[in-house]
């Protein structure tokens, strides 16, 4: 009876190890399938070194729609190499009401706040996606904030609209987030002091009010508005010696009172 089947198939021009490689493909092409849809229906900031900001709950009492809804927020930051400023990337993520979201009748989009100023508030777009944050299930907004200094203090909100308020997170400073790939966060100099006389485009020294946190002996860069210097002389003292305009900045004037930081090169 197998010998009469088997070949019965053969005379279709169907053997059982054709059969049996048509299964196989079969199932290879059902798994690729349903990792190219696992794989768009995430997000790739999983490979990042978020960290959890705050969850935040629009409350019932103030909110005529949608009460209760929760937020989970993350952030991680990452950094110029000359200037030491800082970008903010954020995550918002919606753990409720996610098919809402999901019928485009609910985008709240998001918003950040810098330094607790609302005229300093920047509104992301309704552009909600579905998937996992971070093994949170759920919509997501994932955004990028413009540089800032890394003293500045960050907040994230759904974006308000006139059904409900904005629910910010908690202040947080910019220099206490993780970095993204998880590189160590370089502060900015400390070493802060201000002309004491204007400086013209061709002078070559510089004077300064005193001050001890800059270098004593070896050669420092500093940055006055735009431009960087070298200082190659007179450390320690309020007179300097310097070489304009390096790292193909722009030399120009510079007036009494303008503010001289330490500035650290890519190598620091």
């Amino acid at each position: 009876m197998r010998k009469y089947r088997t070949k019965n198939l053969d005379n279709q021009g169907f053997s059982h190890i054709e059969f049996f490689a048509v299964i196989v493909l079969l199932i290879f092409f059902v798994a690729v399938s349903v990792l190219i849809y696992h794989k768009n229906g995430r997000s790739n900031a999983a490979s990042d070194n978020f960290q959890k900001l705050q969850t935040v709950t629009w409350n019932p009492d103030i909110t005529a729609y949608y009460a209760n809804s929760v937020f989970d927020n993350f952030a991680c930051v990452t950094q110029d190499s000359n200037t030491k400023e800082v970008r903010v990337t954020g995550i918002m993520v919606a753990e409720d009401y996610t098919g809402y979201i999901k019928s485009g009748n609910y985008e709240p989009g998001a918003s950040i706040r810098l330094n607790g100023q609302d005229k300093t508030i920047k509104s992301f777009g309704n552009n909600w996606q579905i998937g996992d944050i971070q093994n949170i299930n759920g919509a997501y907004i994932k955004f990028t904030t413009s540089l800032m200094p890394v003293d500045t203090f960050y907040q994230a909100s759904p974006l308000a609209t006139n059904y409900w308020p904005s629910v910010w997170t908690n202040p947080v400073i910019v220099k206490n987030l993780m970095t993204c790939n998880g590189s160590s966060l370089i502060l900015p100099s400390s070493a802060i002091t201000k002309l004491t006389t204007d400086l013209s485009v061709k002078a070559t020294t510089i004077q300064v009010a005193p001050t001890k946190l800059f270098p004593l002996t070896v050669n420092y860069y500093i940055k006055i508005d735009n431009e960087i210097m070298l200082v190659t002389q007179g450390q320690g003292t309020t007179n300097w010696t310097v070489t304009r305009g390096v790292f193909n900045s722009t030399i120009t004037a510079h007036s009494k009172n303008a503010v001289v930081q330490e500035y650290l090169p890519n190598n620091q």
